[in-house]
């Protein structure tokens, strides 16, 4: 019997994306996302971490998207600024309180307005300086990978302890897959309770204030060239944890990141 081939095209994980464009915002932006997800939790996360980056506004409103809400949350807790997070109703009623508590715990300053444990809340963020911290995870693993991610800016990077048994495993093995892709060594203990990320290496962080130098309107040439070559040598090359990520050792300016539906990762540079 004769059959015709059929081509479906899938849509890109928005739990992938997610963790990418929030890894990629603390880096510095060193890639170029393509391909993300089309989901509407993408697309307003994408807009609310452009609006952190430009200055736009100090408020963030969520509407009904608690992933992008927790994530945003942990990241403003240790951003320098004062920051506000609310969503629509539904989202009010949505629980935040064990990531609250888990922040509050490393030092990070963080008032909710109206109810406590829910959102809207006001924060007042600072780089804390302790890097141990406590979660239960009952509720959600979105608090846990809220938490992992934010791990490599801090100075000595972050531990942290799970108080309980964790909802949805795979999405935080997910987180620790990411950051491991991008060479931000994540581990955790045999019984799956302590989680250790990596702090940013200090040669990373020092190309990231370059480069933010070098995309004023008028850069030095000589400040850019070198903060290339750096970022050259800092950009991971070999792949992780069984994850597709090639690196080509052309020269570059700036790498493309490009993810598949099937949770792989095609990397690739371009010459200028």
């Amino acid at each position: 019997m004769k059959t015709n081939d059929i081509h479906i095209e899938l849509p890109t994980s928005k739990s992938l994306s997610n963790r990418w464009l929030v890894l990629n915002h603390i880096a510095g932006a060193p890639f170029m996302l393509r391909n993300l997800s089309p989901a509407d939790d993408t697309q307003l996360l994408q807009a609310l971490l452009s609006q952190l980056r430009h200055g736009t506004s100090n408020h963030f409103y969520c509407h009904n998207a608690g992933t992008v809400a927790r994530f945003l949350l942990a990241l403003l807790a240790v951003t320098p600024g004062e920051w506000d997070i609310s969503g629509d109703e539904r989202l009010k009623h949505r629980p935040f309180a064990p990531l609250i508590e888990a922040l509050r715990g490393m030092g990070c300053h963080i008032v909710c307005t109206e109810a406590e444990g829910c959102l809207p809340v006001h924060i007042t963020g600072h780089m804390p300086q302790h890097k141990m911290a406590e979660l239960d995870p009952a509720s959600s693993s979105q608090f846990v990978s809220a938490m992992l991610l934010i791990g490599p800016l801090l100075p000595q990077g972050l531990t942290l302890t799970l108080t309980g048994r964790a909802a949805s495993r795979p999405y935080i093995d997910m987180t620790c897959s990411v950051l491991n892709t991008a060479g931000i060594e994540a581990t955790v203990s045999p019984n799956q309770r302590v989680y250790r990320v990596n702090a940013l290496p200090r040669t990373a962080r020092l190309v990231v204030g370059i480069l933010r130098l070098c995309r004023r309107r008028h850069p030095p040439r000589g400040a850019a060239s070198h903060a290339r070559a750096l970022a050259h040598q800092l950009l991971p090359r070999r792949p992780r944890l069984g994850t597709d990520f090639r690196a080509s050792r052309r020269r570059h300016t700036r790498g493309t990141l490009a993810l598949s539906p099937r949770g792989a990762f095609r990397h690739s540079r371009r010459k200028r």
